[in-house]
């Protein structure tokens, strides 16, 4: 949930670096809601300093971003999980078979 907090957050905080006057949407909760009601026509908040919808863009881009990165962590995840109930080892399951592992279980040092 953190996550998409900060994504929602972030977006059009990142996006306002469009506007003329220095007005950042993620300075207060207002602002926040002004630029996610006015996303494709931003120049209708009050001393915003934007124009055009090079604001929405971005902000649409950067959540389209961040949920692209989330979804393909997920699948990862998912496909992990997956392949440890087959019994496939993964990353740090295989040390145990390096042939360093190997050689320190072995019965016969050299």
């Amino acid at each position: 949930m953190a996550v998409v907090a900060i994504s929602v957050w972030g977006a059009p905080t990142i996006a306002s670096v469009w506007s003329t006057t220095g007005w950042s949407a993620g300075s207060k909760l207002r602002h926040l809601v002004d630029a996610y009601a006015h996303l494709l026509d931003p120049q209708a908040i009050e001393s915003s300093g934007l124009h055009g919808r090079a604001f929405g863009y971005t902000t649409m881009a950067l959540l389209a971003a961040a949920g692209a990165i989330g979804l393909a962590i997920a699948v990862h995840l998912v496909n992990r999980r997956a392949g440890i109930a087959r019994g496939l080892a993964h990353g740090k399951d295989l040390a145990r078979f390096s042939a360093k592992a190997m050689v320190a279980l072995s019965l016969i040092h050299i």
